[in-house]
C-alpha cells in the first residue's frame, strides 16, 4: 500500500514542481506506518535523483534499508534500497564504494537473509557478478546456494514419493549439481524427516578445522570424494596426487566416501606411516560420529513426541478423574433429595452443603481449564486495578477455610507489619492463583492438617507465602512442576489427584502481574511457595 501511494503521488507531481514533490514525500516519511513510510522514502529518493541530489538520494536509500519486514513491489524494502544504492554508485563511477556495498549485499544474499524466488535470486547474483567482477557471484545453476536448494528439493520429493524408512549418508540417487559438491546426511521415518545438507564451508570448518594443525605438522593433506567422484573436502592436495596417497574406498570403510591421505613430503613417507594411519582412522571415526549424531538427534526427536503424547494422555485421564469424583457425589446427593429419602433437616442441610461444595469444585475446574487455554493462546486479558493485598489474601483464605473445614484441615493466616500495601492486580486471576497454591498444600499434606499463609511488604514488593508440612517436592522436580501436564511424584502409598495445570496456571498469572513465584521444599518436610509482586510506591508496610 505504501509503494502504491508513493507511486501515485509521484505521478501527480511529475509535470509539476519536483521540489514540491520532495517536500511532500519528506513530510510523508515521518509517519509511524512502516509501509507508508517505506513508500514515501522510495518516492523521495527517486525525486531526489531526478533533481540531481545524488548524495541526498543515497542517504534516503540508506534510511529505507533500515525498515525491516516491509515489501515494495514484491521485494523486501531493505533489499530494494541496497540494490538501488549499488546502481547509483555504478552510475557515479565510484567503484571502491560500489564493491564494498555490493560485497556486503552478496554476503547477506548468500547467507539467506531474505526469502526470495529463484528468478529474483538469479537476477541479483547476475547483478553482483557484474558489479564485483567475480565469477563466483554469477547466477548460474552451479552456484552453491542453488545446489543446496536443489538438493533439499530432491530429498523432499524422494521422501514424499516413498515415506518408508529413509537412511542416506551421501547424495546418492539425489543429483544436485555437476560442479558444486553438497554433503547430505539424513534419516527418515514415515512421519518425520531429519537431514543435514551443507556445502564445502561446513565440512572445511567441522572436518578440516580440527585436523588442520595435525595435517600441517605431519606434512600431509586429505581429499574426500563421494561415490561419483565429486569433491567434498580437499586440503593441501588434489586428485592428481594419487601415486603418493593412501586410499580408503567405500568398499573398505562401508561408508559412501573415498578418503585419500596424501603425503606432501615424500622423503618422510615411511617414517610417518603410523601418523598417517592414525589420521585416516580419525577421519573415518569423525564420519562415523556424524552418522551416530544424526541417529541420536532423530531418536531424541521421536522420544520427545512420545513423551508429549504420554503427557497429554495422562492429562485426559486426570481431568476425567477430577470431574468424575464431584459428579458422582452430586448425583448421589441429588438422587437422595429428589426421592425424599432424607428424613431430617440436619441431614438435608448437610447434603445441600455437599452439593454446594461439589458445584464450586466443578466450577473451579472448568474455569482453570478455560483460563489456562486462553492464556496459552494469548486471548486472556488481565484487568489490573489497585487492590489491597492483605484484604485479598484474607478473603481467599476465609473462603478456602470454609471449603476444607469439613475435611479436618485448618488454615492459619498471618501478616507482618501494620500497613495496608496496595498492588496492581486482576483480583479474580490473582485470587485463583492463591487458591491453587492452597489447594496444592492440602493435596500434598495428607498427615499434617494445618496450612499456613502469611504476607509481608518490604523493599517495594509484597510477598505471600503458602506453607505446608506435607510430603515435599524433590529438588530435581522443583522447576519441572511449573510446566503444564507435569505433576510432582508422590511417595509409595500416596495417591494425589490433579490435572497438572495448577502450578503452570499460577506461574502464568504471576508473570502477567510482573511478579515471580518460587518454591522451597524438602522431601518429608513440606513445601513453601512464595509469590512476590511489586507494590505501588508510597504504600509500604507502616507508611
Amino acid at each position: 500500500p505504501g509503494e502504491r501511494f508513493a507511486a501515485g503521488e509521484a505521478l501527480e507531481y511529475r509535470d509539476r514542481d519536483i521540489r514540491g514533490a520532495i517536500a511532500h514525500f519528506q513530510q510523508l516519511s515521518r509517519t509511524d506506518d512502516a509501509g507508508l513510510r517505506a513508500g514515501a522514502l522510495l518516492g523521495l529518493a527517486r525525486n531526489q535523483r531526478k533533481a540531481g541530489q545524488i548524495e541526498a538520494a543515497l542517504a534516503t536509500y540508506t534510511v529505507l534499508a533500515g525498515i525491516p519486514g516491509v515489501f515494495l513491489g514484491g521485494w523486501p524494502a531493505e533489499l530494494r534500497a541496497r540494490r538501488t544504492r549499488c546502481d547509483v554508485l555504478e552510475q557515479l563511477g565510484r567503484q571502491a564504494e560500489l564493491k564494498e556495498e555490493a560485497g556486503r549485499l552478496a554476503r547477506d544474499l548468500h547467507a539467506g537473509r531474505w526469502r526470495l524466488t529463484r528468478s529474483t535470486f538469479m537476477y541479483l547474483t547476475g547483478e553482483l557478478g557484474r558489479w564485483l567482477g567475480d565469477a563466483q557471484w554469477v547466477g548460474s545453476n552451479e552456484s552453491l546456494p542453488m545446489a543446496l536448494a536443489a538438493s533439499v528439493d530432491s530429498l523432499w520429493e524422494r521422501w514424499q514419493r516413498d515415506r518408508s524408512a529413509l537412511n542416506m549418508l551421501a547424495n546418492q540417487d539425489c543429483p544436485v549439481s555437476r560442479e558444486r559438491s553438497v554433503f547430505l546426511l539424513c534419516r527418515g521415518t514415515p512421519t518425520r524427516l531429519v537431514a543435514l545438507v551443507s556445502g564445502p564451508g561446513f565440512l572445511d570448518h567441522h572436518v578440516v578445522g580440527p585436523l588442520r594443525a595435525s595435517l600441517e605438522r605431519q606434512n600431509v593433506g586429505i581429499f574426500l570424494a563421494d561415490g561419483e567422484g565429486r569433491t567434498l573436502v580437499s586440503y593441501r592436495t588434489s586428485t592428481a596426487a594419487q601415486a603418493q596417497s593412501v586410499i580408503r574406498t567405500m568398499a573398505d570403510t562401508r561408508l559412501p566416501w573415498t578418503l585419500r591421505v596424501v603425503s606432501t613430503d615424500p622423503a618422510a613417507e615411511f617414517t610417518r606411516l603410523a601418523a598417517r594411519r592414525w589420521l585416516l582412522f580419525s577421519g573415518l571415526g569423525f564420519m562415523a560420529l556424524l552418522a551416530v549424531a544424526g541417529s541420536y538427534f532423530s531418536l531424541r526427536a521421536v522420544t520427545r513426541e512420545i513423551r508429549a503424547a504420554r503427557l497429554q494422555s495422562d492429562f485426559v485421564a486426570a481431568v476425567s478423574h477430577e470431574f468424575r469424583t464431584p459428579l458422582t457425589s452430586l448425583r448421589q446427593f441429588t438422587d437422595l433429595l429428589a426421592e425424599g429419602r432424607v428424613s431430617n433437616d440436619a441431614d438435608r442441610q448437610r447434603y445441600y452443603e455437599a452439593l454446594q461444595r461439589g458445584t464450586r469444585r466443578l466450577t473451579r475446574l472448568v474455569e482453570n481449564l478455560l483460563d489456562f487455554g486462553r492464556m496459552e493462546a494469548g486471548f486472556y486479558r488481565f484487568v489490573l486495578q489497585p487492590v489491597h493485598a492483605r484484604e485479598l489474601v484474607e478473603r481467599v483464605a476465609s473462603e478456602f477455610r470454609d471449603e476444607v473445614r469439613h475435611r479436618g484441615y485448618r488454615l492459619e493466616l498471618g501478616w507482618g507489619g501494620t500497613g495496608a500495601p496496595i498492588i496492581d492486580a486482576d483480583e479474580a486471576a490473582l485470587g485463583r492463583a492463591l487458591w491453587n497454591l492452597l489447594d496444592n498444600a492440602v493435596k500434598y499434606s495428607p498427615d499434617c492438617k494445618t496450612v499456613w499463609v502469611d504476607g509481608v511488604a518490604e523493599n517495594g514488593s509484597v510477598t505471600i507465602r503458602v506453607r505446608d508440612r506435607g510430603i515435599g517436592v524433590p529438588a530435581g522436580e522443583q522447576r519441572a512442576i511449573f510446566r503444564k501436564f507435569v505433576r510432582g511424584s508422590a511417595p509409595n502409598g500416596y495417591t494425589v489427584k490433579g490435572t497438572g495445570l495448577g502450578l503452570a496456571l499460577v506461574e502464568q498469572i504471576i508473570r502477567a502481574h510482573g511478579g515471580t513465584v518460587n518454591v522451597e521444599s524438602a522431601v518429608g518436610e513440606g513445601s513453601t511457595f512464595a509469590i512476590v509482586l511489586p507494590a505501588q510506591p508510597g504504600h509500604e508496610i507502616g507508611s
